[in-house]
C-alpha cells in the first residue's frame, strides 16, 4: 500500500533514496525544451478557461465586464492553479499505476480559497490534488484523516502579523478616506518599497495631501456549492479538463465568486471619484486589490507598476513579470527594457536600502543566503521547480561547504527565512556539517551585510542582486540545468561564469575561495570586476540616492 503523503518525490530528504525509473519520469517534465512547451500550454489554456467562464460570473453578479477585464482579474491565480494542476497531473500520469493500493487523505478544501492558502500550506494541497487524482481514476484506495504540519501556524502568523498598522498609519488612512472622495489625488500612490515618511514626503513634492491606504475589511459571505457547480460544470470530454474543473471548483477564490458583490460594495463607497494615475508595486496584496486596479483602469486610471524583486527580465518563466507586464500601462523596471510599456527605472528598495548603508566592518566572515525551496512543485518560473532539484541543490551546499578549508568553514553563516518554513518547505540544518551558525533573518539584509567580508548566493535572485548593489564581494553558485535564464541575460551571465562571479559547481567555488578568500577585496575592486559590475547593475539593479526625484521626472515625462 502506498501513502501519497510519504512519496519521495515530495517526502524524501536525500536524493539517493529516489526511485530511480520514477526519479527519471519527472526530471523528464522538467527539461528546459519540455518547460516551454508546456508553459505555452498552459498559458492558452488559461486564457481560454477564463473566457468560459468569465459570463457566467458576469451572470451571478449581475455585472457586464468585459473579457479584458476578467483577464486582468483572474489571470494571476489562475495560471499560477492551472501550471500546478496541469504539472501535478503529468507527475501523477507517470508514477500512479491502477494495480497500486494507495492511502489517501481527507482534506478541508475550504481552507484553500485563496491564492496566498495554497502557498501557505503547499503539503495539504499537493496531497488533495494526489487524493483527488486517485479517486478520479477510480483507483484502490483507503482514506485518512490529514494532520496538519505545526509549521503550518507560523507560517499563518507570519502572513498575519506581514501587514500591521502602526495608530499613525491607521489614523492617516482613516482620513485620506475622507479627503479621497472630495480631493482625489491625481498620483494615487499604494507600496512602492519605500519607507513610510518617504511615500508620504512624495506626496508633499507632487503637491497633494499624504494619502495613505488601508483596504477596508468586506464581509465574508458563506461558502456556496451551487454557485461553484454552476461556473464550473463538469461536461468536458478531455480527462484533464474534467479533473481540473472539479479541483478548481473546490479551491476557487471567494473572492471572485462568494464575496465578489462585497468587494464591489467598499469599491464604490471608498472610490467614488478616480485618481489619473495609480503607482504601485504589488498587484497581490491584500488579494482584493488587483480588483480595485482592474475597476480603476476600466475607468480610464493608468496603472503604473514598478517592479518589486528579482527574475524580473533575468529568468526564463518569472510569473511575477509575466502577471505584472500584463496589466500595467507601465512597467517600471530596474534597469531593463523589453517593449515599449517597460521603463527602464531603479530598484527603489536597492536605492533606499544603499543609501542608509553602514560603514564597513571588516572581518573574515562569509554569509551563505538560501531560498527556502519547496518539496512541492514550486511557482512556474522559480528556481528549483521540484523535490529533485531542492535536494541536488542542498547536496551541492553541502558538499561546497566541506570542500573549503576549515578556516574559512568555521567563519560561515547560514541565513535563511525562518519565518517563513511551513508544511513545504524548511531547513534541514543537520545535513551542513561543518556550519554550526545560522541566520534566520529576523533583521533585513542591509542591517547586518557588514557583519560579513563575502556573500554567497544559490541562485541570481532578489536577495543576490541586492548585495551587489551594496557593492559588496558576491559570489554565486547556479545550476543552469534548473535555473533558466532569458536569451537577453545570457551575454552578460557568460561574462559572470568567466570572472569567476558565478560558479556552475560547487568544487569551482571552493577551489576559487580557498586561493582568493584572502584578497577578495583586490580582486573585487579590480577594474574588470568592476566593470562587468556595473553592467549587471545598470540594467537588473540600478540605484539611486535621489529615487525621489527620478520618480517625480518619470510621472513628468508620462503624464
Amino acid at each position: 500500500m502506498i501513502d501519497i503523503r510519504k512519496m519521495d518525490i515530495w517526502y524524501s530528504e536525500n536524493i539517493d533514496n529516489f526511485d530511480r525509473y520514477n526519479q527519471k519520469k519527472v526530471e523528464n517534465i522538467f527539461t528546459k525544451n519540455q518547460e516551454k512547451i508546456n508553459r505555452i500550454k498552459i498559458l492558452n489554456f488559461t486564457k481560454k478557461e477564463i473566457r468560459k467562464i468569465f459570463p457566467k460570473l458576469n451572470k451571478i453578479h449581475k455585472t457586464n465586464f468585459s473579457e479584458a477585464f476578467w483577464q486582468k482579474v483572474l489571470f494571476p491565480w489562475f495560471f499560477y492553479v492551472a501550471d500546478s494542476i496541469f504539472i501535478n497531473y503529468q507527475i501523477f500520469e507517470k508514477i500512479f499505476k491502477k494495480d497500486k493500493k494507495f492511502i489517501t487523505y481527507q482534506i478541508n478544501t475550504k481552507d484553500m480559497i485563496s491564492r496566498q492558502a495554497i502557498k501557505i500550506d503547499l503539503e495539504a494541497y499537493h496531497i488533495m490534488l494526489a487524493s483527488e487524482y486517485i479517486k478520479f481514476k477510480k483507483y484502490d484506495f483507503t482514506s485518512k484523516k490529514f494532520k496538519i504540519n505545526p509549521l503550518v501556524k507560523n507560517r499563518k502568523n507570519f502572513m498575519k502579523n506581514k501587514h500591521k498598522s502602526t495608530f499613525l498609519k491607521s489614523f492617516l488612512s482613516f482620513i485620506s478616506k475622507k479627503i479621497y472622495n472630495l480631493f482625489p489625488p491625481k498620483f494615487f500612490i499604494i507600496d512602492l518599497g519605500l519607507p513610510f515618511k518617504d511615500v508620504i514626503f512624495l506626496n508633499l513634492k507632487l503637491k497633494q495631501f499624504p494619502f495613505y491606504w488601508i483596504f477596508s475589511k468586506y464581509k465574508k459571505n458563506e461558502f456556496n456549492n451551487n454557485l461553484r457547480r454552476e461556473i464550473f460544470k463538469n461536461n468536458e470530454k478531455n480527462q484533464f479538463n474534467k479533473y481540473f474543473n472539479h479541483i478548481v471548483a473546490k479551491i476557487f477564490p471567494k473572492i471572485f465568486l462568494e464575496d465578489f458583490s462585497e468587494v464591489m460594495a467598499i469599491y464604490k463607497k471608498e472610490f467614488k471619484l478616480k485618481p489619473k494615475y495609480l503607482l504601485t508595486q504589488n498587484l497581490y496584496e491584500p488579494e482584493e486589490k488587483i480588483i480595485y486596479l482592474a475597476l480603476m483602469q476600466m475607468k480610464k486610471t493608468k496603472l503604473f507598476l514598478f517592479q518589486h524583486g528579482g527574475l524580473y527580465g533575468t529568468h526564463l518563466f518569472a510569473i511575477g513579470e509575466l502577471n505584472e507586464m500584463r496589466i500595467a500601462d507601465k512597467f517600471f523596471s530596474w534597469g531593463w527594457k523589453k517593449n515599449k510599456k517597460t521603463h527602464p527605472f531603479y530598484s527603489l528598495p536597492f536605492s533606499y536600502t544603499s543609501k542608509n548603508l553602514k560603514t564597513d566592518n571588516h572581518n573574515n566572515k562569509i554569509l551563505l543566503c538560501l531560498i527556502l525551496n519547496p518539496r512541492f512543485l514550486n511557482v512556474s518560473g522559480d528556481i528549483q521547480r521540484n523535490n529533485i532539484e531542492r535536494l541536488k541543490q542542498n547536496e551541492s551546499i553541502k558538499k561546497f561547504t566541506e570542500a573549503v578549508k576549515f578556516k574559512y568553514a568555521k567563519n560561515m553563516t547560514i541565513r535563511y527565512l525562518e519565518r517563513a518554513e511551513s508544511s513545504g518547505s524548511h531547513l534541514d540544518k543537520k545535513i551542513f556539517r561543518k556550519v554550526t551558525k545560522f541566520d534566520g533573518a529576523q533583521e533585513s539584509l542591509f542591517k547586518v551585510i557588514n557583519n560579513y567580508r563575502l556573500t554567497i548566493h544559490f541562485s541570481i535572485n532578489t536577495s543576490g542582486l541586492e548585495t551587489l548593489s551594496f557593492g559588496k564581494p558576491t559570489l554565486f553558485l547556479i545550476d543552469k540545468k534548473s535555473e533558466l535564464f532569458q536569451k537577453s541575460f545570457y551575454p552578460i551571465l557568460d561574462k559572470m561564469i568567466k570572472h569567476e562571479i558565478v560558479h556552475l559547481n560547487y568544487r569551482s567555488l571552493a577551489n576559487f575561495l580557498n586561493k582568493n578568500f584572502e584578497n577578495i577585496e583586490d580582486w573585487w575592486n579590480s577594474k574588470k570586476i568592476e566593470k562587468i559590475r556595473s553592467q549587471v547593475l545598470n540594467r537588473y539593479a540600478r540605484t539611486t540616492d535621489q529615487y525621489d526625484k527620478k520618480i517625480l521626472n518619470s510621472l513628468s515625462k508620462f503624464s
